[in-house]
């Protein structure tokens, strides 16, 4: 399966920066965000050995928690269903380094339309035969 990735950057030094993403509600499995991360323009390098997770709220306050993977100052973060069920979710990426120190990013902001319902679909398929 063919990945969709949302390219998103974000600087360190910029807290009240919030880029928002846009997905179809119930989008899960082909969707990935692909945060690059700065620190004043340069990039932010994660070391070998950190841990790193997005966190956030979706629209009825359902917290959500999810595993990230990385490489030098990109981090990769699954789109999962709890993402795209509701409205909009607002999350951040926790980075837990190897002597426990942490430090949290911006926020981005995972806004979910409806697009065509699958009765719609249906109906659609219906009329075209």
């Amino acid at each position: 399966m063919n990945i969709i990735t949302h390219e998103i950057k974000l600087d360190m030094s910029m807290p009240c920066a919030n880029d928002r993403v846009y997905t179809f509600k119930d989008d899960s499995g082909a969707r990935e965000l692909s945060i690059i991360l700065t620190n004043n323009k340069l990039p932010y390098v994660i070391p070998d050995n950190t841990t790193v997770y997005f966190f956030g709220n979706v629209d009825d306050d359902e917290k959500i928690f999810t595993d990230c993977s990385y490489d030098g100052n990109v981090v990769a973060v699954p789109v999962t269903r709890s993402m795209t069920y509701r409205g909009a979710t607002v999350g951040q990426l926790k980075i837990i380094f190897p002597n426990g120190d942490t430090v949290t990013t911006p926020p981005v902001t995972i806004i979910n339309t409806e697009g065509i319902s699958i009765e719609d679909e249906l109906r659609i398929s219906h009329d075209m035969n």
